[in-house]
């Protein structure tokens, strides 16, 4: 997958501008708000795979492609931008890669950062969204930057592999990608353009 060489380049590109914490989750470019511009998470090995993703959605078969993914970071948070809305500021990760915790939100040391929990988000969706299309990522669009609620949220068909992008809770389909790996370089190139603070506009 080229999105994995983007990790790896990424990673030796801001190695010197980095906090690795005691789960080994790595914050490129940190600082305040937001916590960092990306964080990544530490690699799932395949028996933790197999026993807490692979028998939970029991149902469809995992992609590949994400299993792939999961062995290189298990999950993450990229592009992260300050937001201000008047007197409060807020950081929002433009890209949302979905993974799997290894410990309990309550009570987690706020320097033991976790991934979002693929399973909680795959029931988060449309009720006529099909059943067998799994969802990996959420996706804030360059032009909804300043518009606060307008994730997107994108699955992949497990049967087919095609991948599919839908607003967040919506069943209508906004824009598809032959697959995986060609949706998350397609995100990451629509971010070009990218700056590193905006103003909420509501």
């Amino acid at each position: 997958m080229n999105f994995l060489k983007y990790v790896t380049d990424i990673k030796k590109e801001f190695a010197s501008d980095c906090i690795i914490r005691d789960n080994k989750t790595i914050l490129l470019l940190p600082g305040e708000i937001p916590k960092c511009k990306y964080m990544f998470f530490e690699a799932l090995s395949q028996d933790l795979i197999d026993d807490f993703l692979v028998e939970h959605f029991s149902d469809i078969t995992l992609p590949k492609d994400y299993i792939e993914l999961l062995k290189t970071t298990n999950g993450a948070n990229l592009f992260s931008v300050k937001i201000n809305s008047g007197k409060f500021s807020f950081a929002n990760s433009m890209l949302i890669i979905l993974g799997l915790p290894r410990t309990q939100p309550f009570g987690r040391p706020l320097d033991m950062e976790e991934p979002f929990d693929v399973r909680v988000e795959n029931l988060a969706r449309h009720k006529n969204i099909p059943s067998h299309w799994f969802k990996f990522a959420i996706w804030t669009q360059l032009e909804d930057v300043e518009k606060g609620d307008n994730q997107t949220d994108v699955f992949v068909d497990t049967i087919n592999n095609k991948v599919f992008a839908c607003r967040k809770n919506q069943e209508h389909i906004i824009k598809e990608w032959d697959c995986m790996d060609e949706c998350l370089c397609d995100i990451i190139d629509s971010f070009k353009d990218l700056k590193d603070e905006y103003e909420l506009k509501i």
